[in-house]
């Protein structure tokens, strides 16, 4: 087994590479994996010690940010990209089922319960069956994500 110092933990080759890698937990705790960029091991260290201290800090650069958006704006970016072209029965429908409910709301605000208790009253409330909830679930991720549940034909 390599004796690694405390300074040098985080800091890697990859086999194939000229270049130091770096490891470390972003502020969310997920893991990332980075090349430095250089074949200087003294530089590779600093810019890992910088990247730990930005994350303690809260200024990692690698955040996603979040557009200013109201639920209601982005359904109708996904109708008018995606959505008309769908050949699919009903999801004008579904659309104007989620604006009803979700309205103005920010879409940094939406979460995964908001998400099941529309879906829980929704299809209680009008006697619906599971594979319409699935309906809405399928194509409220892509409306979510910007992709495409279905291929337009």
């Amino acid at each position: 087994m390599k004796n690694r110092s405390k300074a040098d933990r985080g800091l890697f080759r990859r086999r194939g590479s000229p270049h130091w890698w770096i490891r470390f937990a972003d502020e969310n705790g997920r893991i990332r994996r980075e090349s430095t960029g250089t074949t200087e091991k003294k530089l590779a260290r600093e810019i890992l010690a910088k990247n730990k201290t930005l994350v303690v800090e809260g200024r990692y650069l690698d955040k996603k940010k979040v557009p200013k958006t109201t639920f209601y704006e982005l359904c109708d970016q996904y109708w008018e990209k995606k959505g008309k072209r769908l050949r699919m029965k009903g999801l004008d429908s579904m659309i104007r089922a989620w604006k009803d409910h979700f309205g103005d709301d920010p879409v940094k605000d939406f979460t995964e319960a908001a998400v099941e208790d529309f879906l829980t009253s929704y299809v209680d409330d009008r006697g619906l069956s599971p594979t319409t909830r699935n309906r809405h679930i399928a194509q409220l991720k892509p409306c979510l994500t910007g992709g495409s549940a279905t291929n337009p034909s």
